[in-house]
């Protein structure tokens, strides 16, 4: 059987589902979509999800475009949980098949070679044909521990109790009470693991933590008096501070903490990594709560009576401790393409640490310049997922440009759409971003980013830590690449 549409989504998670609920309203009225994922129900990685998951940013800013996500209740501070979003997106899925231009196949994979769908539960095969393009958001894969195997080896005993993070949330108790708990990760997932173990009177000292390295985390201010989406950030306005003040990655990131924008759970060591995760100071004393952190590295396997790492060091273990895995490597990090071809769009990050807020961007871009493929990747330059502290600067310095295209081209769209913080000024503060940013941009013809000392700050850090290129740069855009254009004292792109 041949399915056809105009657009052929590979994906029904947050990125799929805002690139067509944006071009739903924006394209012409007659064009029409086809979702397929090989997850039953829309939502992505939600489905998969550890039942006491938390969005962990404020749900006004996560969704679609055209869906409120909980604004009614106390949004300043209001984080979905997991059954919440899941059902959001099952209530947004419905609305577009409800327009009769979108269809679903859920529990279908996706044969690239042959542009077939095939049916996971019973076999039935689909020829796909799209009058458009093929809009595939598998470019990032978001896996979670509850669906993918462990990266190391567990011995298949009895007297080994594994699980993973999704398994603590179903134990019901009876004569065989567990007396200890071994935490597997060092990311949020096992931030949250401890936080629930603790939240339900699990005593701190029955749980040890494989803790293989230190992160940082964004400030998420639950008090709702601060910062943007729960979290606290450093706007254009104080940007240049960090410019002044700071000489190398760490000395930005200590600033950052100091300045409430940054936390750590170990202040006792510098952080190597960063993932781009929120969490407030209460879920952050309780993690420091843990005292038995264990810095060996890597697990290699999992065996009786004994966990050997791969740097082949080894601790003990025991039948009455539930090793609980946690480990998972988020959203995957993968060398950026160009987003648009005459045939295809390949979902990717375009704004640090909100794929929602850019594929709903991604979606105006087709809907109105997707003819015009070399201006349509100007506006739209896709970056790397950073899993350091050191590529963070390079994710900043790549949103910094595409925020200012944005607003140059499309701000009175970007500024109405509820996953754009600049939509949640008060009415007389936006209409006077309104004229500020006419102003810049059509008779200053300057940027309010590009170029910035705060940008050059970004351009510089990302070319001393990268001399010799950077695995992950996006095309035209390595290392240093930058530094001659914005030390010209032009700022105009």
């Amino acid at each position: 059987m041949l399915l056809e549409a105009d657009y052929i989504v590979i994906g029904c998670g947050a990125s799929g589902m805002n690139f067509v609920d944006v071009m739903l309203t924006e394209a012409p009225r007659d064009t029409t979509f086809i979702y397929v994922d090989k997850r039953p129900l829309p939502g992505g990685h939600w489905v998969d999800s550890y039942d006491f998951v938390r969005l962990h940013m404020r749900s006004a800013l996560y969704g679609v475009v055209s869906e409120k996500l909980l604004e009614d209740q106390d949004p300043n501070v209001r984080r979905a949980t997991g059954a919440q979003i899941k059902a959001y997106f099952q209530r947004v899925l419905e609305k577009h098949l409800a327009s009769r231009r979108v269809q679903f196949y859920g529990q279908y994979s996706y044969n690239e070679s042959t542009n077939e769908i095939r049916s996971i539960m019973g076999g039935e095969t689909h020829k796909l044909k799209w009058n458009r393009k093929l809009v595939d958001t598998s470019f990032l894969t978001s896996p979670v521990p509850s669906v993918n195997p462990p990266s190391f080896h567990v011995e298949d005993t009895p007297e080994i109790k594994f699980c993973p993070v999704n398994g603590i949330a179903k134990i019901h108790g009876g004569n065989n009470l567990l007396k200890k708990f071994m935490i597997i990760g060092a990311g949020k997932t096992s931030m949250d693991a401890i936080v629930f173990l603790l939240n339900h009177g699990v005593d701190p000292d029955s749980i040890s933590w494989i803790r293989p390295r230190e992160t940082w985390l964004f400030y998420r201010d639950d008090d709702g008096k601060n910062g943007i989406g729960g979290v606290r950030g450093f706007g254009v306005e104080n940007i240049g501070i960090f410019a002044d003040s700071t000489k190398t990655v760490d000395d930005f990131f200590l600033l950052g903490e100091r300045q409430g924008i940054f936390l750590r759970i170990d202040e006792n060591h510098m952080p190597e990594m960063f993932r781009g995760a929120a969490i407030s100071p209460h879920e952050i004393m309780l993690c420091r709560k843990v005292k038995n952190i264990i810095k060996n590295g890597r697990i290699k396997s999992i065996e009786k009576g004994r966990i050997i790492f791969e740097n082949g060091s080894m601790i003990a273990t025991d039948s009455d401790t539930l090793h609980v895995n946690c480990s998972s490597i988020g959203l995957t990090t993968r060398k950026p393409i160009p987003i648009f071809t005459s045939d295809r769009i390949t979902i990717q990050m375009v704004f640090a640490f909100q794929p929602a807020l850019g594929a709903a961007v991604l979606g105006y871009i087709e809907a109105h310049y997707g003819e015009k493929l070399d201006f349509a990747n100007e506006v739209a330059i896709p970056l790397a997922y950073p899993k350091t502290k050191f590529e963070f600067f390079n994710s900043i310095r790549i949103s910094y440009v595409n925020l200012d295209r944005w607003l140059r081209y499309f701000h009175s769209w970007l500024n109405t759409i509820r996953l754009f913080s600049g939509s949640k000024l008060n009415p007389p503060l936006w209409f006077l971003q309104e004229l500020k940013l006419y102003y810049q941009y059509n008779w200053q013809d300057r940027n309010i980013l590009y170029g910035t000392p705060g940008h050059r700050l970004f351009e510089e850090v990302y070319e001393r830590e990268f001399p010799n290129g950077h695995p992950f740069a996006t095309t035209g855009w390595e290392p240093g690449t930058k530094l001659k254009e914005l030390f010209s004292n032009t700022s105009k792109m």
